[in-house]
Parts: structure tokens; C-alpha cells; sequence
């Protein structure tokens, strides 16, 4: 008989973006595209500070921080994509394409 797999308990932040998953399900078609909006937002965001970075990193220069927050926004673009997701799986025309 094989021992169960030894599971990490989530960390706060999985456990915020798997509830934000599930609730996308109650989302009105209005904050849905609000999500959309933050959605390309971060987007933009995160290309910016991908260039900052690839740039401060061909200058030699520090960019811990800037590498944070690259990676941070695109954690936020990835959990709203699958907020929107959800939502899509959740609604009449969603589950019809």
C-alpha cells in the first residue's frame, strides 16, 4: 500500500485565487468586462516592466525589484484569464461555443 502524497497546505495567495476562480461563476456580464479591462491593463503592465527589465539587465544595472513586479503582474493577468475563464464556462454563451 503506497502512502499518500505529503500536500503542502495552500498558501494564502492559492487559496485567494482558487476562491476568485469560484466565485467567477456569480460574475454580472458588467464585471466581467471590468476584469477584462484590469485584465489587459496588467497586461500592458507586465510588458512594461518585462522591457525594463531585459533593458536594465543588458546595462549591467540592478533589477531585483523590477524582475518582482514582472512577475507579479503576470500572476495577476494569469488569475484574471482564469477568473474570465470560469466565467465564460459559467455563462449561456460561454457553455454554447
Amino acid at each position: 500500500m503506497s502512502a499518500a502524497p505529503n500536500l503542502a497546505p495552500l498558501t494564502p495567495q492559492a487559496r485567494l485565487a482558487r476562491d476568485l476562480r469560484a466565485s467567477a461563476n456569480l460574475l454580472t456580464r458588467a464585471e466581467a468586462r471590468y476584469l477584462v479591462d484590469i485584465y489587459y491593463t496588467m497586461q500592458d503592465y507586465r510588458i512594461r516592466a518585462g522591457n525594463q527589465k531585459r533593458a536594465s539587465t543588458e546595462d549591467g544595472e540592478p533589477h531585483a525589484l523590477v524582475g518582482w513586479a514582472f512577475d507579479s503582474f503576470e500572476t495577476m493577468e494569469n488569475q484574471i484569464k482564469g477568473a474570465l475563464g470560469n466565467y465564460a464556462k459559467a455563462s449561456t454563451p460561454g457553455r454554447w461555443v
